[in-house]
């Protein structure tokens, strides 16, 4: 990777180096689903943007509906307890175990120089665009 490369380009960079091999590793592991060409890395690509687009809206109108007192109260006394130790020792052990695979890939990917510049780029790029905004 150059050193003067656009935002875009750093953008397109880590979505191919980064974002879709985390996507397709994660659908592997989690949902045994396993594309088999370009066409259906691109379908499922395409589905994935489509779901977080409609998550995206349910959280603004969850936001703006402001959920119950008891949900949110039910909801955040069980984050305390899982925090405090209090959740299944099973799930905290899953819990665990992925947060140690999510530190370790971050590490290893944090040291590629070229996902290191890719991200410079972009950060730049997006500083610039929300101080115009």
């Amino acid at each position: 990777m150059s050193d003067q490369i656009t935002p875009e380009a750093a953008h397109n960079f880590l979505m191919k180096e980064v974002y879709v091999p985390v996507f397709l590793e994660k659908l592997a592991n989690d949902f045994g689903i396993v594309p088999q060409n370009e066409e259906e890395v691109a379908s499922l690509l395409k589905i994935a943007g489509q779901l977080t687009s409609i998550q995206e809206q349910e959280n603004v109108k969850q936001a703006q509906a402001r959920t119950s007192l008891i949900e949110a109260a039910s909801s955040n006394l069980e984050n305390a307890m899982g925090k405090m130790g209090y959740a299944s020792s099973e799930a905290k052990q899953a819990a665990d175990q992925e947060e140690a695979l999510v530190k370790a890939a971050a590490a290893n990917l944090a040291n590629n120089p070229a996902i290191q510049a890719a991200v410079a780029t972009y950060h730049d790029a997006l500083v610039t665009h929300l101080a115009n905004s």
